[in-house]
C-alpha cells in the first residue's frame, strides 16, 4: 500500500462520512466533521507531497522527512486555530470526529487489512 493510496482513501472516507453525517445529524454537524477531517488531510497531502518529491534523490530523503513532519505539525495547529477562530458554530464532537477518523482510522484499518487471518 503506496502513501497515495493512503492519502486517497483518507479524503474518500471524509467525504463518505460527511454525507453519513449530514443524512443523520444535519448540516452543521457535518461541516464540523468535514473541518475536522480537513485540518489533518490538507497537512498529511502536503507531507506526502514533499515526502514523494524527497524521495528522488537519496541524499535529500531524511531532511524531506523531517520537513514533511514538521509541516504537517505545524499546518495542522493552524489550521485547528483559524478553524476554531473564524468558524464560530463549530460543534466540538463532530469536529473531534473528523480529526480522529483522518488521523486514526486510515492506519487502523490497513493494519487490521494487513494483519487480517494471520496470527
Amino acid at each position: 500500500m503506496n502513501v497515495g493510496a493512503i492519502i486517497r482513501f483518507q479524503w474518500v472516507g471524509l467525504v463518505v462520512l460527511t454525507a453519513i453525517c449530514w443524512a443523520l445529524v444535519g448540516f452543521q454537524a457535518a461541516i464540523s466533521l468535514a473541518l475536522g477531517g480537513v485540518s489533518y488531510a490538507v497537512p498529511s497531502t502536503l507531507s506526502a507531497l514533499v515526502l514523494k518529491l524527497s524521495s528522488k534523490q537519496a541524499q535529500y530523503a531524511p531532511l524531506g522527512f523531517v520537513i514533511s513532519e514538521g509541516l504537517k505539525v505545524i499546518l495542522a495547529l493552524i489550521l485547528m486555530t483559524a478553524i476554531f477562530v473564524f468558524y464560530k458554530e463549530i460543534r466540538f464532537i463532530p469536529y473531534l470526529l473528523g480529526l480522529l477518523f483522518a488521523s486514526h482510522f486510515v492506519f487502523l484499518f490497513f493494519l487490521r487489512v494487513h494483519r487480517y487471518g494471520k496470527q
